[in-house]
């Protein structure tokens, strides 16, 4: 099954500094590396390569 496109609806926006980017992006992965320690890694799915269609007449 593949989603071609995606809806969204902006709920909140959140606007910070760079050092506030930081903070947050050490907090996110200090967090993930605590559950992935406790739970196991979080695998990501790859994409399935594309097949290029055949545009000729």
């Amino acid at each position: 099954m593949v989603i071609e496109t995606v809806e969204r609806e902006l709920l909140v926006e959140i606007k910070l500094s760079p050092v506030g980017v930081k903070s947050l992006a050490l907090a996110l992965l200090n967090n993930l590396q605590s559950f992935e320690k406790r739970f196991g890694e979080i695998k990501i799915p790859t994409a399935p390569e594309k097949k290029e269609r055949d545009l000729s007449i």
